[in-house]
């Protein structure tokens, strides 16, 4: 016959008072509520460091993943309706192994961005625990960028570099009826294919750009960002922006068609 787990003396204590504390949170509003919530994520800290602990062999720091997991804490806590009759720790659990997960997921990306990129974007995943914490939300874009000193299109950009890590097997299905995939449509008929070496070029010109150049047309043509926009962010006129522009496309121009 199988054991049955039944929660330790320990475990049964921890969301009691964990429930007690939710309890009185939504009573109150504000610095109070946020600060009884706060003391429930800080009692229910092991079963986050439980979680991330089982995980710590795949090669990643414990330190990271402790951190990791205690974002996915946060995230719970400020879902979680002490209503539902639902222990905290069983519904945090879900979220907190999401987070660790994902955050393993990414380590093991076969995509990289340059090193200050992907520095950055280092920075910007390790603020999230930490600001989410302090603010007891999700953090902004502004919040972010406020609290490492950087631009709010800096951050854009790292958020960016991270989501553009993974690709797409050849062999995944185009349309939910799982029908057509990717390597299906190679050597058919198709428009497209008639720009593949001018993008092919494209590309190697761009990478021969100054930086400012690059950052530029990344605003214009991949944040799709306005003129006005640019400029604002540049500290220039829009009109500088404009003849900026006009320059960069008619250089690309000549450069290709050379």
């Amino acid at each position: 016959m199988s054991a049955v787990f039944t929660p330790s003396d320990a475990d049964q204590r921890r969301d009691a008072e964990t429930a007690d504390l939710f309890r009185q949170a939504a009573m109150l509003k504000g610095a109070e509520r946020q600060r009884h919530i706060q003391a429930a994520v800080e009692l229910n800290l092991p079963l986050a460091g439980a979680i991330a602990s089982r995980y710590a062999r795949l090669g990643c720091e414990p330190a990271d993943l402790a951190q990791v997991a205690a974002l996915g804490l946060v995230k719970a806590a400020t879902r979680f309706d002490p209503t539902l009759g639902v222990p905290f720790g069983a519904f945090a659990a879900p979220t907190i192994r999401g987070e660790v997960l994902r955050h393993l997921r990414d380590l093991s990306s076969p995509i990289r961005a340059s090193r200050p990129l992907e520095e950055r974007r280092l920075k910007v995943v390790a603020a999230g625990p930490r600001l989410t914490q302090e603010l007891g939300r999700e953090p902004t874009v502004g919040d972010l960028a406020a609290y490492l000193g950087l631009s709010e299109t800096d951050v854009l950009e790292a958020r960016a570099a991270g989501e553009r890590r993974w690709t797409t097997s050849l062999d995944a299905p185009r349309r939910t009826d799982g029908e057509d995939s990717l390597a299906d449509l190679y050597g058919a008929e198709d428009a497209d294919l008639g720009r593949v070496e001018w993008s092919v070029a494209l590309g190697q010109v761009l990478q021969d750009l100054d930086p400012a150049s690059k950052r530029l047309l990344h605003l214009r043509f991949v944040d799709e960002l306005t003129q006005t926009q640019i400029a604002g962010l540049l500290g220039v006129s829009q009109i500088q922006v404009s003849r900026l522009l006009r320059r960069l496309m008619n250089q690309l121009r000549a450069v290709i068609a050379a």
